[in-house]
């Protein structure tokens, strides 16, 4: 009997050699990150949807490698080096016998060099959270040497002027909840902040057109539920015409919101517990911004992280880069599917071409316990071990040379 310790060893170098470029972003139980970010003990979501522990990490230093782009019909691209295994869907082709929705199918791990136009490769769908968030703590999110704690409110603080060793509430201030409460309501302002809010020097601000007056008006009651603060919604005159402003002065608040979903247009982001959330708070998150953004964005980070929010709500996916440098995610509804075709625990994207050079790259790689697998952009890829000797249970059909 051969071990597979054994085989590991003969192929380290084969097995190692199926990678992916800095910055490729991989799906994680907090959020996304990019493939050089991850770390051991890391918990990834694999090719079946769950989630599984990284064991250990790869860095192979430059050299000469063959890159392959698969170009994906209604989907962001996925590039590797020629020998990463995807998972990848074939169909029969016998429409009349089958039709679109239950054609004939298997699943088999190819190297993404050997994929082709036509082809298929497969997002699966996830498990949902069992135990999902209820409430965050306030102090989680900011720093604690900047407050007060008074009862089951939270205020900013400052030494007195004339004895620094005391620490008071600043003048005029006003508290905000000390732990706060995450249903519908609160995924709700975190949504259409994600997509209008920005930040002042001691308050946060919220833009709206004059027939949104409506959700404004929602939205400012729910910050002062769900945060114990006021807001003010008044009317902006300027060259581009009138417009609603929801204005909330809070140094915590704004604070708290600057960490929870970041600052700038290109470093927004989901909440890091948003894989946490039951269905229904994140469907209610994904749909407010898409409310307020139509799920646009020139934030890769977001863009990606509301691909892995609806893919997990096991939504069909459609995804496009703009002329403009932005990029938008969306609800597929669409009937036709050659963009996000239904399989029964997957979805399958559609290979619309194929592209290769030759380049020189620091790439990374994993190793995920049990599973051997992990995802790139939402699709099921293998490590590369060259070989078709495996652990039990971690691959669904051999790589298909």
């Amino acid at each position: 009997d051969i071990s597979v310790e054994r085989v590991k060893d003969v192929y380290e170098e084969s097995w190692r050699a199926g990678c992916f470029v800095k910055g490729t972003p991989v799906y994680t139980r907090d959020g996304v990150k990019s493939i050089e970010d991850i770390e051991t003990g890391d918990r990834v979501f694999d090719h079946e949807g769950n989630l599984s522990t990284v064991d250990e990490t790869f860095e192979l230093q430059s050299e000469g490698r063959k890159h392959v782009t698969l170009n994906i019909t209604g989907y962001e691209d996925l590039s590797a080096t020629a020998e990463h295994p995807v998972l990848v869907a074939s169909y029969d082709d016998d429409k009349e016998k089958y039709g679109w929705r239950e054609r004939s199918k298997s699943l088999d791990w190819k190297k993404i060099d050997n994929v082709q136009p036509g082809d298929h490769i497969v997002i699966p769908k996830f498990e949902m959270e069992t135990d999902p968030v209820s409430s965050i703590g306030l102090l989680d999110f900011i720093e604690e040497e900047n407050v007060i704690v008074e009862e089951d409110e939270v205020y900013p603080s400052r030494p007195l002027p004339w004895k620094e060793s005391v620490i008071t509430k600043c003048p005029n201030s006003t508290g905000v909840k000390y732990e706060i409460e995450v249903d519908q309501d609160f995924c709700k302002f975190v949504g259409w902040f994600v997509a209008e809010g920005h930040f002042m020097e001691r308050s946060i601000r919220m833009n709206f057109h004059l027939d949104e007056e409506e959700i404004a008006n929602e939205l400012a009651e729910i910050i002062e539920d769900k945060f114990g603060v006021s807001s003010k919604i008044f009317k902006m005159e300027n060259e581009n015409g009138s417009s609603l402003r929801l204005k909330t002065s809070s140094r915590l608040l704004r604070d708290f919101m600057k960490s929870l979903v970041g600052e700038g247009s290109h470093n927004k982001h989901l909440p890091e517990f948003f894989t946490e959330l039951s269905a229904r708070n994140l469907e209610t998150l994904v749909n407010a911004h898409y409310n307020g953004d139509a799920g646009v964005s020139v934030s890769d980070r977001l863009i990606e992280e509301l691909s892995l929010a609806r893919h997990i709500l096991q939504h069909r996916v459609y995804r496009k880069n703009n002329s403009d440098n932005t990029s938008r995610v969306k609800l597929n509804e669409s009937e036709n599917f050659s963009s996000g075709k239904p399989l029964e625990n997957y979805t399958a994207y559609r290979v619309r071409s194929k592209e290769s050079e030759w380049k020189r790259s620091k790439v990374y790689n994993l190793s995920v316990e049990e599973s051997d697998s992990y995802l790139v952009r939402g699709f099921a890829v293998h490590n590369c071990k060259g070989c078709t000797i495996y652990r039990q249970g971690s691959r669904s059909g051999v790589l298909t040379d």
